[in-house]
């Protein structure tokens, strides 16, 4: 079916009331369903704010394509309509195949003698690991609502500088690091020593894919190992192996995975893990010719495990965001995670062979406090 695109003329409002008439209509059209039987699964609005300023909203579906496919969107949409502009016909170059193709090409090689080897490598890994339990502000409703925020932080240039310091030496990648250091934070706060961590993969691991708009990302489930007497170089080494099986198993689909695990039903938490972290690309860019714009997200945040921690490099540093489920979680509790990280990942860089166990989470300033208070309760005492 053909995408209508459905226009609105907010000019008819005040000025200070636009931006936000735009946001309610984004919020809106957010939270309409989709037919998946009968298409289309691609929704858009043109709202105009000024005689010069508007807003084009997109609404994909995520079962036809995913962050990738966003890029590649707004790059065909660009070139669309600045040859529409232009008076010049536009051409897209042809593509290899078509997502039936890839779709096709799975089903017939992920079966059999394969389908089962894939299943017991990522068996043998995970079964015998418990769900992750937090301390949370509230309980944990039967139904979550998925109602999400997030707080930010930023990695300095030199801190950076010394975790891929690290991360070379231990032939590593910066986000392999930054895997291990999240998986130790969540064992300290969970006082586990064995959990899962959720990641995503591209599942674009042929060239053929690289610009095709769909749905290739699979979710993949990793185990953390945190041994007290380890350094964090050992700790890094046994995630980059765990990581690297685990991208190498990235075809098998999340919900076979679970089928073949058959956790327990629950359908207040995640199946397989409760806390994920993800490596964000930048922003696509959008190429209107002689039009400014730019690309901007809308709707409400959402999260489907309890916790998110989601990281972006730009330049030479590191910017990010906890993302938290607020049926569980207060914003104070996100921001002392947040912080503990940073100061997680100073110590590890501080001194990479120092066992786990002296590894500290408290700042200098949470130190002096617990001192002084330890000294106090002596002083009572005597």
């Amino acid at each position: 079916p053909h995408v209508q695109i459905v226009r609105h003329d907010l000019t008819v409002l005040p000025a200070s009331e636009r931006e936000a008439g735009a946001c309610a209509l984004a919020a809106n059209d957010a939270r309409l369903p989709f037919d998946i039987a009968r298409g289309p699964l691609l929704r858009a609005q043109l709202i105009r704010l000024e005689q010069q300023d508007h807003i084009l909203l997109f609404n994909l579906h995520h079962i036809a394509g995913d962050a990738w496919s966003i890029g590649i969107l707004a790059r065909e949409f660009g070139a669309l309509y600045t040859g529409f502009a232009s008076g010049v016909p536009p051409r897209l170059p042809d593509l290899a195949i078509q997502y039936a193709d890839y779709a096709a090409w799975q089903r017939d090689w992920l079966r059999g003698a394969t389908l089962e080897a894939l299943l017991a490598s990522v068996k043998s890994e995970l079964a015998e690991i418990e769900p992750l339990e937090l301390l949370y502000d509230h309980p944990r409703p039967a139904t979550p609502s998925y109602r999400a925020a997030a707080v930010p932080f930023e990695i300095s240039g030199s801190l950076w500088a010394r975790i891929e310091s690290i991360a070379h030496s231990e032939n590593a990648t910066n986000f392999m690091l930054l895997f291990a250091a999240w998986g130790l934070l969540l064992a300290r706060y969970a006082d586990r020593s064995d959990l899962i961590l959720g990641t995503d993969a591209a599942g674009r691991d042929r060239l053929e894919t690289e610009p095709l708009i769909g749905f290739f990302v699979n979710q993949l489930a990793v185990p953390v190992r945190v041994r007290p007497n380890d350094t964090f170089g050992t700790l890094l080494e046994r995630t980059r192996a765990d990581l690297l099986n685990a991208y190498a198993n990235q075809h098998l689909p999340f919900e076979l995975l679970v089928e073949a695990l058959s956790p327990e039903r629950d359908l207040s938490r995640h199946p397989l893990f409760q806390c994920k972290i993800v490596l964000e690309d930048a922003a696509p860019s959008l190429d209107l010719s002689s039009i400014k714009a730019s690309l901007f997200a809308a709707g409400h945040p959402t999260i489907k495990t309890d916790l998110r921690l989601v990281v972006r490099t730009h330049g030479g540093a590191l910017s990010g965001r906890i993302e938290y489920a607020l049926d569980l979680f207060e914003e104070s509790t996100a921001a002392g995670m947040a912080q503990r990280l940073l100061t997680l990942l100073n110590s590890a860089a501080s001194a990479p062979e120092v066992p786990l166990a002296f590894i500290s989470l408290l700042s200098e300033r949470e130190k002096q406090m617990l001192f002084a208070q330890e000294a106090g309760a002596d002083q009572e005492l005597h």
